[in-house]
């Protein structure tokens, strides 16, 4: 084990306080990183946290009972008008629209309740 005597004790009598390079060996290109003094650190630099999750938009599709309700709303391009309901994901909530009748989304809802009870978050 070797120990490096830091400056402030140079009395021969003391023992000198060990340094994170105790048990490192000591070679040519090793010699520097051997003598470095360890960079501060404080008790609140070593605090632990709750680490974060990383989101991803495949998760996004874990969260929702049915895919339908991950679909852009599409109202279709068809004269035959009625109201429908989709979910607006944003939001978490239903809102009506006017759907034409063919070639929408499948975000596509008759009723509130519906809509809800396939796509609302609880």
């Amino acid at each position: 084990m070797q120990f490096i005597v830091l400056a402030g004790q140079a009395e021969e009598n003391e023992a000198p306080e060990p340094t994170w390079a105790d048990g490192l060996a000591t070679t040519a290109s090793s010699k520097v990183a051997t003598t470095l003094q360890p960079s501060h650190s404080t008790s609140s630099d070593m605090k632990t946290g709750t680490p974060n999750p990383i989101w991803t938009p495949d998760m996004e599709n874990l969260l929702y009972k049915d895919q339908r309700c991950l679909e852009p709303l599409k109202p279709g391009n068809c004269g035959d008008y009625v109201v429908r309901w989709y979910y607006d994901k944003q939001v978490n909530s239903c809102a009506r629209f006017w759907f034409s009748g063919c070639n929408g989304s499948g975000n596509r809802f008759n009723s509130e309740k519906e809509c809800e009870d396939v796509c609302m978050k609880e």
